[in-house]
């Protein structure tokens, strides 16, 4: 669970039975300072999680060991392009891809969406670029069956961004 605040992804135990969450050991992964987590997306294949940074403009990929329930961060990319100037943007959201290729960032002063292709062994991150939208793009999700897809802007309204990547034909 990514909590800006204290810099944190807290951990925890899910006891199927009990349906209950218990305290792991330890409590938390604690990412580089500053970064503060926001939003987890899990790889449908690899033992990979990716968070966004709201501070951080970025995404850090965790290396997840399933049976210990515990989080190690492998490496960070940032979201937005190296000309510009991120003093006042905030990440928001993230999304994975259903075939675990690709994993989009929603950036809120640059007004875009970065997208990251995935190596299919390890899970890193190559940024793909940015796709712009609407003023201050926060909520987003990702349609298989679709171009185009949408998000939330900041006086929320819909927004729409290409899907870059099928256009491609990636």
């Amino acid at each position: 669970m990514p909590h800006p605040g204290p810099n944190s992804v807290y951990q925890f135990r899910f006891n199927a039975k009990s349906g209950k969450l218990t305290k792991n050991e330890p409590l938390t992964a604690s990412p580089v300072a500053g970064l503060e987590p926001r939003h987890l997306a899990f790889h449908p294949k690899l033992p990979i999680v990716y968070c966004d940074d709201e501070k951080g403009d970025s995404v850090t990929a965790y290396h997840f060991d399933r049976e210990i329930g515990q989080l190690k961060a492998i490496h960070t990319r940032s979201t937005l392009p190296a000309d510009f100037d991120g003093i006042q943007n905030t990440c928001a959201d993230i999304e994975i891809t259903a075939d675990g290729r690709f994993v989009y960032a929603s950036n809120r002063d640059h007004n875009s969406i970065a997208g990251f292709s995935l190596d299919a062994k390890s899970g890193k991150l190559k940024s793909i670029g940015q796709f712009a939208t609407g003023s201050t793009p926060r909520s987003f999700n990702l349609d298989p069956e679709k171009p185009m897809n949408g998000c939330w802007d900041s006086v929320r309204t819909t927004c729409t961004f290409t899907n870059a990547i099928r256009k491609k034909g990636i």
